[in-house]
């Protein structure tokens, strides 16, 4: 009998890149749900039809909105628990409520949390909080690589630590998101968790897993990794998204810069997106032929921000 291939074990062997992956989101929201995950999570559970509606319109309304299914255990609960997470650049915000039952989340106006963020500071859940994902019907590598992960994060970091419905980047698993940032890690083994949890902690990115901070799109999650690893500076709050330029539809450079917050110096990298198609496993399902995106740094400079000269 042929031992079983699981697709993160291909894709790391084949070393297919990850910088660049996080899904591009800037509001989650995060709803605890111990009944069965079907691959589908949301969608088949056993919510009230009217909350399903409710997700549905919140998406609409919210291009950038991910919904999650959360869970620390299987048991039948009284009263779940709802994180609200903003992860917009320079301004991450996590919220915490405790449903009396799935219909209280029609109450909860995402738009009037985004604009009135001092109304709700009583909900404000000031400690990191971290998912992996274990969905195991929708991927089989989900559970095989992420269970053990949840549970080494839950030695380090126990309530703070969620298993997670699908996150994106099966063939990426184990996948840990930090939150309230909504940072991705891909690859995680054993070994990283205590690195990321100890960062996390400090405020710091852990590059060796990072697959990019969720407010970012594609291209800017590559620049600000690259942006990282030129400057040695993992910390979070240390640079500002400033510019993104893409001079012509045929040219397949792109120009982000970053402001370096403390000097005020910009920071600019030249990207080159480059899709290959590449016949792999993007999931347990088995081989087939996908683009994969390269992201190659074809320049790096650094010079004084002309606003700031100008104003000496």
């Amino acid at each position: 009998m042929s031992e079983r291939t699981f697709c993160a074990q291909v894709c790391r062997k084949e070393q297919e890149p990850f910088i660049g992956t996080a899904a591009y989101v800037d509001a989650w929201l995060l709803i605890e749900y111990t009944g069965a995950w079907q691959r589908s999570a949301v969608s088949s559970s056993a919510l009230p039809e009217v909350v399903k509606q409710w997700l549905s319109e919140q998406n609409e309304a919210l291009p950038r909105l991910r919904v999650q299914f959360i869970k620390q255990h299987s048991k039948p609960i009284d009263h779940p628990t709802c994180f609200l997470a903003f992860t917009r650049n320079g301004d991450a915000h996590l919220y915490r409520f405790s449903l009396e039952h799935y219909e209280d989340l029609l109450t909860l106006d995402l738009n009037d949390v985004i604009q009135n963020e001092q109304a709700y500071q009583a909900s404000c859940y000031n400690q990191p909080l971290y998912l992996v994902c274990t969905h195991g019907k929708h991927d089989s590598c989900c559970a095989k690589f992420g269970l053990p992960i949840y549970n080494e994060l839950v030695s380090l970091a126990g309530e703070q630590v969620w298993q997670s419905s699908h996150v994106g980047g099966d063939k990426f698993a184990a996948n840990v998101l930090c939150f309230p940032h909504g940072l991705y890690y891909g690859y995680v083994t054993r070994s990283d968790v205590a690195h990321i949890v100890e960062r996390y902690q400090q405020q710091q990115v852990y590059l060796e897993r990072y697959r990019g901070q969720s407010c970012y799109s594609p291209i800017v999650q590559a620049a600000e990794y690259f942006l990282r690893s030129q400057t040695g500076n993992s910390d979070l709050q240390a640079f500002r998204l400033q510019e993104i330029r893409s001079p012509q539809t045929d040219n397949p450079l792109v120009f982000v810069s970053f402001l370096e917050v403390l000097s005020g110096r910009l920071h600019m990298i030249t990207l080159e997106r480059e899709v290959r198609e590449v016949t792999s496993y993007s999931s347990c399902k088995g081989l087939w032929a996908h683009p994969v995106p390269y992201f190659h740094m074809r320049q790096y400079s650094i010079m004084d921000n002309p606003a700031l000269v100008s104003a000496r």
